[in-house]
């Protein structure tokens, strides 16, 4: 019997200045989070090799990323909430030494609303990754939140 390989999941932040169509996802380069995460590792990775395995995963789908509102999607199925989405994006581009973003991002009316009158400041992508090497392998979501888990990360403009 075959052992499944380990792939690990999880969520980082950056700052929305205003809901742009272009958000960046990822810097480029090594990255924790304030929390110590990943732990064993140095750091979870993004660099132009990652960005083509996600790149390459997310032309595969079919239906649109989501970004909702605080990772809810994520606990939907357990808290019975409801997961409503902020924004919904498709197209990725790997922008050398700046990061992986979303170029596509189409934001609800609500959710510009609330990034606007800066009651949501950050985005926090939700992702795989190698145990291993800290290597991001998978884009699963986004969410806006108010808690990043990165100090630091560039201002993420329209």
């Amino acid at each position: 019997m075959k052992t499944p390989r380990r792939t690990h999941i999880a969520a980082c932040t950056t700052r929305l200045r205003k809901p742009g169509s272009e958000v960046q996802l990822f810097p480029a380069g090594v990255f924790r989070a304030r929390d110590g995460r990943p732990e064993g590792i140095p750091g979870w990775t993004m660099d132009a090799a990652a960005a083509r395995q996600v790149i390459g995963r997310a032309e595969q789908r079919t239906t649109p990323f989501v970004i909702d509102y605080e990772h809810q999607t994520l606990y939907a199925e357990t808290s019975g909430n409801p997961a409503p989405a902020a924004a919904w994006f498709t197209r990725l581009e790997w922008r050398e030494g700046d990061g992986l973003y979303a170029t596509d991002v189409e934001w609800t009316a609500r959710a510009a609303a609330l990034i606007e009158g800066d009651e949501y400041r950050y985005l926090s992508p939700v992702f795989r990754f190698d145990p291993n090497t800290g290597v991001v392998t998978e884009l699963l979501m986004a969410a806006v939140t108010n808690n990043p888990a990165i100090d630091g990360i560039a201002d993420v403009a329209a």
